[in-house]
């Protein structure tokens, strides 16, 4: 973004109070340049370093420094463990990231999980929540070690929330673990394919193995942070590896449950922004509430202020008759969001759905070519 935005696109007296990075699906790798499973689009796997290093040349040398930078997960590519490289590949990577000059955020995608687990990620540079902030007198707020999750204030009455998407996930878990029996019971009672990578015939096709989804629990959380922040009058944006908006993504890129987050998200005035990445091809959608879900792919610098003034504006300047689809679009989701929240919290978990299935292996060249 320019230093000097548009006049045509922003009021004359807007006043750009920060910015920050926005990185995600890296996936370095030491291999020639390739392509997805389907042949169809190219994989950049060693070049990836080169626009890493660009990336942070630009953001070092902007007049106005980013608070901080966005990682959204899937840093290294997957093809790594294959080659017993993934320390290496982890290891090369960081060594670029020390060149910037503001503090990185780093959230965890699937290809994290292709190459470590949980407990090793817990335990390494890919762990940023050292650069948590604390509410104090609200220990509601402070997440659960069960999931990778946490808050900081980067800015004056603005909260961003990073969130565990693969909180419930059969990627990265002790395979004897009980989470891991139910997160599988979950995904095999709504994926009735050998390989659960394939949405083949899903009614709800976000139900494959590269997904995960957002626990009771980690959705409890963000509901009393929300809280927080609409009493303190504070802006929000939220940061995961999966998107959650079905018009932002393909529909087999999105969380498990995203219908859950949304529900929790649309109870609250304080959210102005989602980003996510896991979808290659980026793009962004604005809910009729003016949030802004974008998923980013290339790297860019946003400004909140810029991003919520726009996104204002193209709203307000649509007829009523142009806003009613939307309205009534979002008004039966979240209605349906509502009602599956209060059966999850009835049952005391994220309920599944039907439909016994045998468990097919992760094949990582295998990999859908959005993921």
């Amino acid at each position: 973004m320019d230093d000097k935005p548009n006049p045509g696109t922003l009021r004359e007296n807007s006043e750009r109070l920060f910015s920050f990075g926005v990185i995600a699906d890296i996936q370095y790798a030491d291999l020639e340049d390739g392509y997805n499973f389907q042949g169809n689009r190219r994989r950049y796997y060693r070049h990836s370093l080169l626009h890493l290093q660009g990336a942070i040349e630009d953001w070092n040398a902007e007049s106005s420094t980013p608070c901080c930078v966005l990682q959204l997960g899937d840093i290294i590519d997957g093809y790594n463990a294959q080659y017993k490289k993934s320390e290496q590949a982890l290891e090369l990577v960081m060594n670029v990231f020390k060149m910037l000059k503001v503090p990185v955020h780093h959230t965890w995608g699937n290809h994290e999980f292709y190459n470590f687990s949980r407990d090793y990620l817990t335990n390494s540079q890919l762990n940023t929540k050292f650069l948590e902030d604390h509410i104090l007198h609200h220990p509601e707020t402070v997440p659960s070690e069960n999931y990778y999750a946490y808050h900081f204030v980067p800015f004056p009455k603005f909260r961003f929330i990073l969130l565990d998407a693969y909180d419930l996930s059969v990627l990265g878990m002790d395979q004897s673990s009980p989470k891991f029996q139910q997160c599988m019971k979950i995904l095999k009672e709504h994926n009735p394919n050998t390989e659960l990578n394939s949405p083949q015939g899903l009614s709800e096709p976000q139900f494959v193995q590269f997904n995960g989804g957002f626990s009771q629990e980690q959705l409890n959380w963000l509901n009393e942070v929300l809280t927080f922040s609409d009493k303190n009058q504070e802006k929000v944006v939220i940061v995961s590896h999966l998107p959650i908006y079905p018009e932002s993504s393909d529909s087999v890129c999105l969380a498990w449950n995203y219908r859950d987050a949304l529900a929790v998200i649309w109870s609250h005035e304080c959210v102005v922004c989602f980003f996510a990445g896991h979808t290659h091809d980026g793009g962004y959608s604005e809910d009729p509430f003016g949030n802004f879900a974008p998923r980013s792919n290339p790297p860019s610098l946003a400004s909140l202020g810029d991003v919520a003034k726009k996104l204002g504006e193209m709203w307000n300047n649509l007829s009523d008759s142009e806003k009613q689809p939307y309205i009534t679009k979002v008004t039966k989701l979240k209605e349906k969001s509502e009602k599956d929240v209060a059966n999850s919290k009835s049952k005391g978990k994220f309920d599944g759905a039907k439909g016994p299935a045998k468990v097919g292996q992760k094949k990582l060249e295998e990999e859908d070519e959005d993921e």
